[in-house]
């Protein structure tokens, strides 16, 4: 097999590099993405939602957001039927950050499980300077 044809399996197969590109916010979220996830649930506080497929590894972007504006953002981890399997939060994201684990499961509390997260409000309009969240799930 020709060097070229093996790269071009190998990028068929998805065994290929992941192709990084510049983001205006980065945020890695610590620990092991559950191998039953089935969804990305991206919440930022007075933008809105965007739910993605739990792949790439648990790589995700979120576009439109505003220029200059520290972000409040909650990531969701959701299996096929909705429920929340893991979550990560951070506030005031400016750049670089880590998310915090959020337990989902209070033990002796008597409290429900965690609902998928909310958040309310509009991207930035096409013509107006925005941002971009470039988010990662980073497994020890």
């Amino acid at each position: 097999m020709t060097a070229r044809a093996l790269a071009t399996a190998l990028a068929l197969s998805g065994c290929a590099g992941f192709e990084h590109r510049p983001v205006d916010h980065q945020l890695d979220l610590p620990g092991a993405l559950p191998s039953t996830a089935e969804q990305l649930r991206l919440c930022v506080a007075d933008v809105g939602v965007r739910q993605l497929g739990a792949r790439l590894g648990g790589q995700a972007v979120f576009t439109g957001l505003p220029a200059d504006t520290p972000l409040d953002v909650t990531v969701d981890a959701l299996s096929g039927d909705g429920a929340v399997l893991a979550r990560w939060t951070v506030v005031g994201l400016s750049g670089y950050g880590q998310g915090e684990p959020v337990d989902c499961e209070p033990a002796d509390t008597g409290a429900p499980p965690c609902a998928p997260c909310e958040a309310d409000g509009d991207l930035v309009p096409p013509d107006q300077p925005s941002t971009v969240l470039g988010v990662r799930v980073v497994a020890p």
